[in-house]
């Protein structure tokens, strides 16, 4: 099949797996209520709020922390600014703050997918265990993840890809859409949270791979 073919049929794969597991009975709810880029708020005592040291001050959600721990340390291709990978990561944590499931569909390195889903391992037992009497007995999250160098456009000249890298560039981030096709194209679900799509940003700053310039 073609790459891009299994691109596009990531969405509707993680539409079926989240659908087919849904409990009856269930109350569902969407973080669609802040918009894309904002995550619903969350006290410290509800369910699956997840319990863990911020990395910097400037995480003001646990999920922003979330999204750091799952990414940390995740390998960087030396061919990074000619890459054009995509990845979905889909877990479910129950009652127990167990990983009950761990999906994941894309075309990522093995050595990214293999860090990642050790992580995603990690923060079992970091999440508020729900009550006997909660609605909420589960809790899926999704993480998208890139990469490419479509952040890197002018290192990305010298690559013999470049034309398919600059058109991908040109069109659109091809990731992003699919987070607003998959926020819009599911139920009104409610445990579920869409984690905004990471990449190799956060670890190349935190290794000092990236330099900003003073104001």
């Amino acid at each position: 099949m073609d790459p891009i073919v299994i691109k596009k049929n990531i969405l509707f794969i993680v539409i079926y797996l989240i659908s087919r597991s849904i409990v009856s009975g269930q109350i569902l709810e969407f973080n669609l209520e802040k918009g894309l880029e904002d995550f619903k708020p969350i006290s410290k005592n509800s369910p699956f709020y997840y319990n863990s040291k911020a990395n910097n001050e400037f995480e003001n959600h646990c999920y922003v922390t979330l999204e750091k721990n799952l990414v940390k340390n995740v390998p960087i291709p030396q061919d990074i600014v000619c890459r054009n990978n995509i990845g979905i990561f889909l877990f479910k944590v129950n009652k127990y703050s167990k990983i009950e499931k761990l999906e994941y569909f894309g075309d990522l390195d093995s050595s990214i997918v293999k860090k990642i889903k050790f992580n995603i391992q990690k923060t079992e037992n970091r999440f508020v265990k729900p009550k006997y009497n909660s609605q909420e007995q589960f809790h899926w999250f999704v993480l998208p993840f890139k990469s490419n160098g479509l952040d890197m456009i002018e290192e990305s000249r010298n690559c013999p890809n470049y034309e398919i890298i600059k058109n991908e560039n040109d069109s659109g981030n091809k990731l992003f859409d699919i987070i607003n096709k998959l926020r819009i194209a599911l139920p009104n679900f409610t445990s579920v949270t869409i984690l905004r799509y990471k990449g190799h940003l956060d670890e190349m700053e935190r290794k000092g791979l990236i330099l900003h310039e003073e104001m």
